[in-house]
């Protein structure tokens, strides 16, 4: 299911984003983009992320990797083509 309309970013590639240490909306936006166009994704990122911070809460283990400006969504930019 597509998440984020204006980025064309789907449910499984954030999912995949925030197990690889995206794991506040910040890091979301930071790696996908999905949430800075018009906004009406954010409620569904932030339930998306409580969902998963809820199982987290169970694995003190589990470490945050994310490296801020690699692209790990691959979702395409809105930029028109030359």
């Amino acid at each position: 299911m597509i998440v984020c309309l204006c980025r064309g970013v789907a449910d499984h590639v954030i999912r995949a984003t925030i197990a690889e240490g995206g794991d506040t909306r910040e890091r979301l936006v930071d790696a996908c983009g999905a949430g800075t166009d018009c906004g009406s994704c954010v409620w569904m990122l932030d339930a998306m992320l409580d969902e998963v911070q809820d199982a987290d809460y169970s694995d003190p283990a589990r470490q945050s990797h994310l490296t801020i400006g690699e692209s790990a969504c691959g979702a395409t930019s809105r930029s028109s083509p030359s």
